[in-house]
């Protein structure tokens, strides 16, 4: 049956109080994991506490959905840490998915070639690089314009936006597992944008991770990433808390149409070539689609291009807004493209790339008795429509609450069930895990029907099963 999150391979970042020659094994199938050697964290060495932390990343291949996965550090030949290889500073890096042209001066992106599809997605046409930090300047006359809110005698006002630029490649490294770029550039008020590319080599994503720093200042501003995408006919979608909507034919009237609130995702779907693209931004929610805000405030939603903007600050507003926003900045996306966008899949994607794995350490013999396999999923799902979103103690201790969501927007059924546990009763409940009706207990698991996008809480009274069960 389908499990919780698709069994697809992430990294960890993982800490280690191992000496140089201890390598990675996956216990489950006792073969060596590759892995890369990030840095050693700060500290001393003292005798009887053991060594300074490593901290490595490597492929986590295949976790159990609501599991766990045991990997151990064992002895090994002396052997130094795998190393990155420098890769061609032609500009150009790619993997067995994607093709990137880097353009250094603006710091952003020429070209992605989607090698499966034939489609590049970056739009030629448009004033920005794909990835490009834009800084936007104007606005200075508010609250005389439209900027700050809407109003019929209110213009809306001048804008500069303007692009990083002076930029370089800074570096473009290979390893066992990516290629990575880094460039630098500098923009109207922010001396240094890194922005650094990743290509992961088993995976079609392309990773983005930009560092900035900013100078504070008191005029009007706003700080926008760009992901010009090329479409004749595009079309949007995003998610939002428990489902996703389309601006163009959702959206209420009298709705903002200039900027939206993303949870997880945002996509452009073009109707013509029936391909698309999804951004996924981790730190940023806001997203402005077409064109930055101008505080045009539009009746309707007809975008002028396929781009997606991820809004990062703005000091437009007087009121709970700091006047001016400057200092050390980190925000990261992923983009992946395909020939069509599935919202139930990039739901279930953009929640396993922002909420990672999580790593503990457990000393040999000390751990749990339920560790008894190197692998295990400790609750099972059997309709990958639907969603674990919370599994824990019960608010008054009696039993466990599971709460479920349905993200295909259909009705469906599912049965939750354990290898390890039995269900003796169970009951729906509200959000306060208030009993609301009982629900059948059949041969150790439970049943029940979500209606579109419901989302249920489930309170199950359960007992361990015993070996021989």
């Amino acid at each position: 049956g389908s499990l919780y999150l698709p069994q697809l391979a992430a990294q960890w970042l993982a800490r280690s109080r191992s000496n140089a020659n201890q390598r990675i094994v996956d216990a489950a199938t006792g073969n060596e994991v590759e892995w890369q050697l990030l840095g050693r964290e700060a500290g001393i060495d003292i005798p009887g506490f053991g060594a300074t932390p490593n901290r490595v990343r490597f492929l986590a291949e295949t976790v159990p959905a609501m599991g766990y996965k045991l990997f151990t550090l064992v002895n090994a030949a002396a052997a130094s840490a795998p190393v990155p290889e420098a890769a061609s500073d032609s500009g150009v890096i790619e993997n067995k998915y994607y093709r990137i042209t880097l353009d250094p001066t603006g710091a952003g992106i020429q070209s992605i070639q989607d090698k499966e599809l034939g489609w590049d997605l970056v739009d030629r046409d448009s004033p920005f690089l794909f990835g490009a930090y834009v800084y936007v300047a104007g606005g200075d006359d508010w609250p005389r314009n439209s900027l700050y809110r809407y109003g019929a005698a209110l213009h809306a006002p001048q804008l500069h936006p303007q692009p990083a630029a002076n930029g370089r490649i800074v570096s473009i490294v290979r390893s066992s597992g990516e290629v990575k770029a880094i460039l630098e550039a500098s923009a109207l008020h922010t001396p240094r944008v890194q922005m650094e590319i990743s290509l992961p080599a088993d995976a079609k994503r392309i990773d983005l991770r930009y560092s900035i720093h900013k100078d504070s200042v008191l005029s009007k501003e706003a700080v926008y990433i760009a992901f010009p995408f090329a479409a004749d006919k595009p079309e949007f979608t995003y998610d939002t808390q428990n489902g996703w909507i389309n601006p163009g034919r959702d959206e209420l009237a009298g709705g903002s149409r200039e900027w939206y609130a993303v949870s997880h995702w945002a996509a452009m779907n073009d109707r013509a070539q029936a391909r698309s693209a999804a951004l996924i931004p981790y730190d940023a929610p806001m997203v402005s689609i077409g064109d930055i805000v101008r505080g045009n405030w539009p009746a309707e939603f007809h975008p002028p291009s396929a781009s997606i903007f991820s809004w990062l600050m703005s000091n437009y507003w007087g009121t709970n807004f700091p006047s001016s926003q400057g200092g050390d900045f980190s925000f990261r996306y992923s983009v992946v493209s395909g020939p069509s966008a599935d919202p139930a899949q990039l739901t279930r994607l953009g929640w396993e790339l922002m909420t990672p794995l999580e790593m503990d350490t457990v000393a040999a013999g000390a751990g749990p008795a339920l560790l008894t396999s190197n692998a295990a999923s400790l609750l099972h799902l059997d309709n990958s429509a639907v969603v674990v979103t919370a599994w824990k103690l019960a608010e008054d201790g009696d039993g466990s609450i599971v709460r479920l969501e349905e993200t295909a927007g259909k009705t469906a059924a599912v049965r939750i069930d354990s290898a390890y546990l039995r269900v003796l009763q169970a009951w729906r409940c509200n959000a306060l895990e208030d009993r609301l009706s009982p629900l059948s207990a059949i041969d150790g698991g439970v049943g029940i029907e979500l209606k579109p996008f419901e989302v249920a809480t489930i309170r199950m009274k359960t007992e361990p099963l015993r070996a021989n069960e």
